[in-house]
């Protein structure tokens, strides 16, 4: 009777579990980034402006994003572990009336927030602004 109950735990796949331990899981963890803000002239926001986004980390696209009808523009993104990187925005309007601007920036380890405590894949998300100000071309 033993050996037939053995042999219906085997096939069940009974013999390769430890009930009593957790189980191994598989995957990565990951981390949410968003960048936003807005093109200004220092009194009124612009619309139209072309935002290209850069970083040193691999797991981020390069992109251009255009500001929407109130001078603002958005960039989220999820990728593998969250890990201190190195950012560049650059500002062109695309009507030509302003000069370019760049912005470099830093997202830290530290910087990676998280809601639940519970979620083991899950870094954190970070969430940084960056303001344009444009000079009109003409010095003025």
């Amino acid at each position: 009777m033993r050996r037939i109950l053995q042999m219906l735990l085997t096939i069940l796949g009974f013999t390769g579990c430890d009930l009593l331990t957790s189980c191994i899981e598989y995957g990565s963890p990951y981390a949410e980034f968003e960048l936003k803000g807005t093109v200004s002239d220092g009194e009124k926001l612009i619309e139209n402006v072309g935002v290209s986004f850069s970083s040193n980390n691999p797991y981020l696209d390069s992109l251009t994003m255009i500001t929407d009808h109130k001078g603002e523009f958005s960039f989220k993104d999820s990728y593998t572990e969250a890990t201190d990187f190195q950012y560049t925005l650059i500002a062109n309007d695309l009507n030509g009336k302003y000069e370019s601007d760049t912005i470099k920036g830093y997202i830290l380890r530290s910087d990676f927030k998280r809601k639940k405590r519970d979620d083991q894949w899950f870094d954190g998300k970070a969430t940084k602004t960056e303001n344009f100000i444009l000079k009109e071309k003409n010095g003025k």
